[in-house]
């Protein structure tokens, strides 16, 4: 949902970049029904998107500027597994709070941008589970609960497009 979303608003802002999406529990059984019903009141169809999972070729190959996760355990978990992630992953909700009333200026370069927002970041805070920063996993829990997820998504991924240096 998230990239898809991420996707959608990034082209109506013109901006051109490679999202990708890979998941830390993903499997390769079809995107759930509720999940393709509820993104096709944005537009979106997920019918023929196949889930993938996380690896670390993944991360290497998709080149992973930037890696969004939709709660605190993702994020450790990637970040257990490869500390080098630690820089660029960021919760969906955490990052959106960052980068809150923030415009990049022009000509920022990305590395700098994330450096700026990692120095302001403190790990301990991650720690636990929160719904500061974690998004519920509405699997199974029906359309209704999905639409609501994918309009939170929506919303959060819209925040994103103006205080990111995506260029």
């Amino acid at each position: 949902m998230a990239a898809a979303l991420l996707c959608q608003h990034l082209q109506r802002a013109g901006i051109q970049t490679d999202v990708t999406s890979a998941g830390i529990d993903a499997t390769t059984s079809p995107v759930s029904r509720d999940a393709v019903t509820a993104m096709q009141q944005w537009g979106v169809d997920l019918s023929q998107h196949t889930p993938r999972q996380v690896t670390p070729s993944i991360l290497a190959a998709d080149g992973s500027d930037l890696i969004i996760t939709m709660a605190r355990d993702q994020l450790r978990r990637l970040v257990a597994a490869d500390r080098r992630t630690w820089v660029r992953t960021f919760t969906l909700k955490e990052l959106v709070r960052s980068i809150e009333g923030l415009t990049p200026a022009p000509g920022t370069h990305f590395e700098a941008w994330a450096a700026a927002i990692i120095r302001r970041r403190r790990g301990v805070d991650l720690i636990d589970d929160h719904p500061v920063d974690d998004l519920d996993d509405v699997h199974g829990r029906g359309v209704a609960a999905a639409s609501g997820l994918a309009d939170r998504i929506h919303d959060l991924t819209a925040a994103l497009i103006p205080g990111v240096p995506w260029h």
